[in-house]
């Protein structure tokens, strides 16, 4: 099937689908929402850094990192994050505003 023109065109426009996405999806999580939501909601929780990296097993240091967008966190740390804050994932990367 590789050799297949069809086959070949699908994988093409789906690689261009995907990574546009993907950039898009990163751009917002590392430029714009993610360091403001997820101050806001640790906030909302009453929260610490300090509390928030126990929960998350990471040092304060790591969630200010976070917060005032030094580093970004990783996939998994992200779905933590959504269950300790009880927000979804694509809140807090700014996909969606609810």
């Amino acid at each position: 099937h590789e050799n297949c023109p069809t086959f070949k065109t699908r994988l093409k426009l789906f690689d261009n689908v995907f990574l546009a996405k993907l950039n898009k999806l990163m751009y917002t999580f590392n430029m714009i929402k993610f360091p403001e939501r997820l101050k806001e909601l640790r906030e909302e929780k009453g929260l610490t850094r300090a509390q928030l990296a126990k929960i998350l097993n990471v040092t304060p240091r790591m969630v200010a990192f976070w917060e005032t967008n030094e580093r970004m966190c990783s996939v998994e740390t992200l779905i933590l994050l959504s269950r300790a804050l009880n927000a979804s994932t694509d809140y807090l990367l700014g996909l969606t505003d609810f």
